[in-house]
């Protein structure tokens, strides 16, 4: 209520303490941002002011209609509404009122979009020749040949090995396994003339794929050598070690796991006199089988 009165040609204006008119809030402060579908729209007025945002889609884009809330800033001065969730641009708007005087309006930009995360790389798969180099004594031992462990491939997968390539005198051979529910599979390579293991020496090349491969996967590569038994280590009369010693061989079953297929590849050499006798335009005749499981 305001008083006005005279006094000795003076006039006075009197008002009573609270009927000031407030002055109006300083405009919010927001920047244009990014955020994810129903992320979190942040900005800051004066403290406890009631700030109306507003917003609508760009102009020229294809996002979700106009909508608003309205929030109470904090003690801090800091206020956040609840964005979009269509992905697209936005213009947005806030207005703070405090003591019913309303600010300015602040305008910015909002771009909602997903973050964009990378697929994890399926993990690689393995491969593994043991042993990497055997003495031709021990090659031409079904129970001491060469296992191939192949891992990460498909449950029920058809996976495939191939010799690529060998000694001069050697043709290479395909075996197929069926990878198990672990994704695994495992061969077993050896020789069968025992008479002339000689005619194994020398570095094989392998390679394993599998039926479900894409066009840019590459076939496992691996390789062993078989050597004369004084260049091996181990090889030959290696002192009692044609037992089982302590089931390290595991009857012929490779790495000792259960889980595991097993297909043998026998490397068989025909012997003619001192020289070997060639079949087919190969010295080397090279045949399939499935070794028996205990």
């Amino acid at each position: 209520m305001t008083t006005l009165w005279r006094s000795r040609g003076w006039t006075f204006n009197l008002e009573k303490p609270g009927e000031e008119t407030p002055e109006a809030p300083s405009a919010p402060k927001a920047k244009d941002q990014t955020i994810e579908p129903k992320g979190d729209v942040i900005g800051k007025a004066e403290a406890g002011a009631k700030v109306e945002v507003k917003w609508e889609a760009a102009q020229g884009t294809q996002a979700a209609g106009d909508d608003s809330e309205t929030v109470k800033a904090d003690k801090e001065g800091n206020f956040e509404v609840e964005g979009p969730k269509a992905e697209g641009s936005y213009n947005f708007s806030a207005t703070a009122t405090v003591d019913g005087q309303e600010s300015k309006t602040t305008e910015f930009d909002v771009t909602v979009e997903k973050e964009e995360t990378e697929t994890p790389a399926p993990a690689e798969r393995e491969i593994n020749v043991d042993p990497k180099e055997i003495v031709a004594s021990d090659f031409v031992k079904e129970d001491k040949g060469v296992t191939v462990t192949v891992k990460r491939f498909d449950e029920g997968e058809k996976v495939t090995l191939k010799v690529a390539s060998g000694p001069e005198n050697v043709e290479g051979i395909t075996l197929d396994e069926t990878a198990n529910e672990n994704g695994a599979a495992a061969f077993s390579i050896y020789g069968t003339s025992e008479t002339d293991p000689s005619v194994y020496l020398g570095k094989y090349d392998l390679n394993v794929t599998g039926a479900n491969d894409t066009d840019d996967e590459k076939a496992l590569a691996g390789s062993f050598t078989v050597v004369e038994d004084e260049e091996g280590n181990g090889g030959g009369n290696d002192g009692g070690d044609d037992g089982d010693n302590g089931n390290k061989d595991d009857d012929g079953n490779g790495d000792g796991g259960s889980d595991l297929p097993r297909t043998g590849a026998e490397l068989t050499g025909l012997a003619a006199g001192a020289g070997l006798l060639v079949v087919g335009g190969a010295a080397v005749v090279l045949t399939m089988r499935r070794n028996k499981k205990n």
